[in-house]
This record gives structure tokens, sequence and C-alpha cells, in this order.
């Protein structure tokens, strides 16, 4: 993982993805699987392919997870359940939980993903390159609901964490060209 640590996502993994279950080995054109539940903090269960960048990306995706609970139960929040937004990842509607988690965990990917496409391999750059188009539509597409959700984050700093986080995914994405909506 050194290049987490290398990017500035090294405390993230360390903090919050300590235990790490490899499962399929996957060829990088395909759909890689990972997930981690509440249950069991800090471990992260995910395919694999030959790119430590993409594998990097993966595994900071599901610990931005696991950071995101711990700043949510640090600051005593919790969501209606009844309160749901449109999620374009998923393509359906969402609870504004699951929206935020999807808005904080993606902006970390693409943050990343940006920083290490250049360097990766050749095939790794190729997907990267892809990943990273696609979270930028996906995040521009966010922008409306998240306008509504972020207002559900009673503290303050995490507010502006979750908007500076997605501000600066949306500034290194493709096509991010427009201003930001004021918060």
């Amino acid at each position: 993982m050194d290049s987490s640590h290398k990017h500035g996502f090294g405390d993230l993994l360390n903090q919050h993805a300590p235990i790490i279950c490899l499962f399929e080995r996957r060829e990088i054109r395909d759909t890689l699987f990972s997930w981690s539940i509440t249950r069991l903090p800090g471990t992260v269960f995910t395919d694999r392919v030959n790119s430590p960048e993409v594998l990097a990306r993966d595994l900071i995706h599901e610990a931005g997870h696991h950071w995101f609970n711990d700043a949510l139960t640090a600051a005593s929040m919790s969501f209606p359940e009844n309160v749901v937004f449109y999620s374009p990842w998923r393509k359906a509607i969402s609870p504004a939980f699951g929206f935020l988690h999807a808005c904080w965990a993606f902006s970390l990917t693409a943050i990343y993903s940006a920083q290490v496409v250049d360097t990766a391999s050749s095939p790794a750059q190729g997907s990267l390159r892809d990943y990273l188009t696609g979270q930028g539509r996906l995040l521009w597409d966010a922008l409306p609901a998240l306008a509504d959700t972020i207002t559900l984050i009673t503290s303050v700093p995490l507010r502006a964490q979750l908007s500076k986080a997605v501000e600066a995914a949306l500034r290194c994405t493709p096509g991010a060209v427009h201003p930001l909506p004021a918060q």
C-alpha cells in the first residue's frame, strides 16, 4: 500500500482498513467488488487486480466508509430512514445515510485516482481515467441532492470536510469546469 501512503491516504488505511480480505483475482476491465460491514469495523473484503493503484483505490473507498461511520458516531449523528435522495451511483432512491456515504467515499477515490493515474501502469491508467470520468459525472449528478442532504449533517466540521472532499474530487475529474453551488 505504498501508493496510498505516498499520496496521503496511509493513515486512513492504517486506522480504518487494517484487515484486508482479498477474494477473486480479476482482470482490470472486470467489475471489481469490495465491501465492508459495520459489525467488522476496519475490515475490508475486496476482489483484486494486478494493479496496486486500483487495489488502493478500492481500499480507500471502504476505509472511507469506516471513517465516516466513526465520524457520525463521534458527532452523535443519525439520519431519519424516511429522508431519501436519488443516488446516481445506485441509480435508485437511497436514505440520506447511504447517499452521504457515497458522496464521501467516492470523492476520496476520485482524489486518489487523480493523484496516481499518470504514474500507474499502462493498463491501470486507462481504467483509472475511465473511473475518474465516471465519478466526475456521478458527483455532478449528485450535487443537487447533496445541497439538500448535507444540511442534515449537524456537525459543522464534518459538513465542511464532506464539502471540501466533494469539491476537491470535482476539481480533479474530467469536465469539472462549472463552479460548485453555494453551501
